[in-house]
């Protein structure tokens, strides 16, 4: 077998090869270096993608990247995909041209156009070592299917040298999600006068995520500042390119441009050094400086090795992943490059991060958690409760899935439309007005259920022996309970993400203060049971009170928070229509687009809240009628006529809602002024995986007759809640950075929370009908916030110990 090449030998066994095995033998020839440096082999992986040839059969490009968060260049981000769908629906413009990209990354749409287009040249060019490194590998690999020659080259953005020789001045200049650092705008600025600035008609393609449009504002500002024309190609390019040939998502927050200086022929010529560029190192004598980087082998040999390969490793691709997998691949989030020392001259301050709203600003800002708390405290200590009066248990539980489903629904949803607003007010004061008003409305109709009951032709108050019928005064609860929750989450997701919008780099400690107005809010619910009895004896003054503290509380925090307005970017704003659409598309993108470390923390969100739910979403009837022994039935209308077991209802309902709900609330008020000291002390890993522990105590509680000993397990599981709901927004923040747009992963995460609602209504549903009541679903929520416990201890891996 002397002098046959490993793959030889493979191509003559007679079953298919395993990819994966290529793969590792091909980055072991071509370049044994690479699992040396920042990333090891199991950080990497390989994605193979198919290339319609216009004129030709279809090739596979195979692109080796990195399924770590936080190695930019090292991924595929969604406009290089669409930019790729460009390119192919767009060929002749490419054709006999030297294509140059910027920012090439892993070299995906580099590939793809030297692969499809009759090109004169292609050059692939960044700066960081590892990205250089893997470009080449990349280049190597796919180099048997080029129909131009393909060059790897170092770029650095701040370093132009004048260059002569028109062989190296590109026609067309590729830029693929090179737009989201203003730091980076002066030095790519320079770039383009660069190459837009000589007397020759040149273009630019841009291909943009917009993730924050504060930010590609500013880029569209400089622009404007450097007589830089921009076009937006957007829904021409779209129309040419027919339907989505990659899976990807989130096309539509993707912005195609056209750069050019046409329009601009008054504009100041460049200086001479800048006229055109030259490549400051070639990556061979780049590779003998640096020592990183392994000098490249005969390119004869590496390519003709390369062929042998792909052709034998695509056997089995087709548009699918290999190697391992990429759960934690995110294309969605925001790239987050080292920044040297350089600082901004030519941007607006206005679009560099503010270090954040003083204190008294955040305290009056994030006071709507506190009445958005009342509500929530008064469905589970009140209305639950009330409904359990009017119907059997199976139907309360069933009617409670109405919270959750619209929190489903409504929270990212909301999220999205808060992201886009570009109301003159605001983007999200505007919803908690609108939610404030109509919560106020809602409740102030509730309070008359009873008597629009009457006037409908209810009769009977549940006295012994009295006929009694309420059912035009449970069909009425049941529909403004329904209002209720579709306000109530409409202000939800907007009061997280204005505070996250004014807390800056201090995010846990808005989160805190957010969390101990909610605090508060439980208190003061629990402290009117505590003293009034249970709520639905005196709903009038209830509701009431309700009404006062969302219009309270939202009104000082639209006063203190001074959001500026977003601007309109383009002719290619989505309409209301379109808007409405994506929105209700992003509940699944959401979800699905979230990285690894936010996936496993939403399904440790899910689990503790189906735990949370267990208990809460009817502790009364739990008191009342498991460890008081009491009778619901009618038990809110029997007035002086209540017979014990309605009197021991009422009792069990009272100090569920009221003395365990305020010893909750107090213990979870201490505890969230000291969840920032905790997480930078021990980390936000450690922190909410030993969070669920108490909630776990549950499995105790259900088969438990002292009442002590009960209300004082109540009172500990506020440590669960008070971790998981705190952290939601820092760690999205940690994950996607401060600049992103988050309110569509924010409302992806309230989704998970409102599954574990949903799931434990559907489950407890059934659960309560058997004969022990509502101790099982109790005991169930106690072992499912165990297993939250054991998968965040195996699985949750994040290092945010700070905001």
């Amino acid at each position: 077998m002397a002098g046959h090449s490993p793959l030889a030998e493979i191509e003559t066994v007679q079953a298919d090869a395993d990819d994966s095995l290529v793969a590792a033998l091909m980055e072991f020839v071509l370049n044994p270096k690479l699992a040396q440096d920042s990333l090891s082999a199991e950080d990497m992986h390989h994605l193979s993608y198919t290339v319609p040839v216009p004129d030709a059969p279809s090739v596979v490009v195979t692109c080796r990247v990195a399924s770590v968060f936080n190695e930019v260049g090292l991924k595929l981000w969604e406009a290089g995909w669409m930019l790729a769908e460009y390119v192919l629906a767009h060929d002749l413009e490419f054709r006999d041209k030297t294509v140059l990209e910027l920012g090439a990354g892993v070299g995906f749409t580099g590939l793809v156009l030297a692969c499809a287009c009759r090109a004169k040249r292609v050059m692939l060019t960044d700066y960081a070592p590892n990205v250089m490194q893997n470009l080449r590998y990349n280049v190597e690999v796919n180099a048997s299917k080029f129909r131009c020659p393909v060059e790897v080259q170092v770029l650095d953005w701040d370093t132009w040298q004048s260059d002569n020789d028109v062989d190296n001045q590109p026609d067309v200049l590729l830029a693929g999600d090179c737009v989201y650092d203003v730091d980076s705008f002066p030095s790519l600025m320079r770039v383009l006068q660069g190459f837009l600035g000589s007397k020759t008609q040149r273009e630019a393609i841009f291909a943009s995520t917009i993730r924050n449009q504060k930010t590609f504002q500013a880029f569209l500002d400089q622009l404007e500042t450097h007589r830089i024309l921009y076009v937006d190609i957007t829904a021409t390019a779209l129309e040419a390119m027919g339907e989505q040939l990659y899976a990807y998502e989130n096309r539509e927050q993707i912005r195609l441009c056209r750069l050019s200086r046409s329009g601009f022929d008054d504009a100041p010529a460049c200086s001479p050094g800048l006229a055109a560029c030259r490549w400051t190192e070639p990556l061979a004598r780049a590779t003998g400086q640096s020592g990183l980087l392994p000098a490249p082998p005969s390119r004869h040999f590496s390519f003709r090795f390369a062929a042998q390969a792909v052709t034998m490793s695509t056997k089995l691709l087709h548009d699918v992943e290999t190697g391992r997998s990429s759960v934690e691949f995110d294309p969605l989030g925001t790239p987050d490059m080292p920044k040297d020392e350089f600082q901004l001259s030519s941007v607006d301050d206005s679009y560099i991060e503010a270090p954040g709203a003083s204190l008294p600003t955040l305290l009056a800002i994030s006071m709507p958690r506190m009445a958005i708390r009342m509500a929530w405290a008064a469905q589970w200590a009140a209305l639950g409760p009330y409904l359990q009066t009017l119907l059997p248990r199976y139907a309360v539980q069933l009617t409670q899935i109405i919270g959750p489903l619209t929190g489903i629904l409504v929270g990212p949803t909301i999220g999205v439309f808060s992201d886009r607003s570009t109301s003159k007010y605001g983007r999200r004061r505007p919803f908690l007005v609108v939610a404030a008003v109509g919560s106020i409305v809602c409740w102030t109709l509730m309070g008359f259920t009873r008597e629009m009951g009457d006037a409908m032709g209810d009769v009977g108050s549940g006295r012994p022996g009295e006929v009694t019928d309420r059912s035009w005064t449970t069909a009425f609860m049941i529909f403004f309970y329904l209002w209720m929750d579709v306000t109530i989450n409409i202000a939800q997701t907007p009061v997280l993400l204005l505070i996250a919008d004014f807390a800056g780099p201090r995010q846990t400690t808005g989160a805190a203060l957010g969390q101990g107005w909610s605090t508060l809010g439980a208190i003061v619910v629990a402290g009117y049971i505590q003293i009034f009895g249970a709520a639905y004896n005196s709903l009038h003054y209830f509701l009431g009170m309700l009404s006062l503290a969302i219009a309270v509380c939202v009104t000082i925090a639209c006063l203190a928070a001074r959001e500026t307005p977003l601007k309109r970017i383009g002719a290619t704003e989505l309409s209301t229509f379109q808007t409405a659409v994506f929105a209700f598309r992003s509940i699944v993108t959401g979800l699905r687009s979230l990285p690894g470390v936010l996936t496993v923390f939403a399904l440790i969100f899910f689990l503790n809240q189906y735990a949370f739910t267990a208990y809460n979403g009817s502790k009364g009837q739990f008191f009342g009628l498991e460890v008081f022994d009491g009778n619901a039935a009618n038990a809110a209308t029997c007035g002086d006529a209540c017979s014990e077991a309605q009197l021991n209802y009422n009792h069990g309902v009272r100090l569920a809602g009221g003395l365990a709900d305020l010893l909750f609330s107090i213990v979870g008020y201490l505890y969230s002024w000291l969840l920032p000291l905790l997480v930078r002390r021990y980390g936000a890993q450690r922190v909410v995986t030993f969070a669920a522990l108490p909630q776990a105590l549950l499995m105790v509680m259900a088969f438990s007759d002292l009442v002590a000993l009960d209300v004082a397990i109540v009172a500990t599981t506020s440590i669960t809640l008070c971790t998981l709901f705190p952290l939601v927004v820092p760690l999205v923040i940690h994950v996607f950075g401060r600049q992103a747009d988050i309110g569509m992963h924010v409302g992806a995460i309230n989704s998970a929370n409102c599954f574990g609602q949903l799931l434990n209504y559907a489950v407890g549903a059934a659960l309560v009908e058997t004969s022990l009541g509502f101790k099982l679903p109790v005991f169930v929520g106690g072992a499912v916030s165990l297993l939250a416990f054991i998968v965040s201890a195996v699985c949750f891996r994040t290092r945010m110990n700070s905001m």
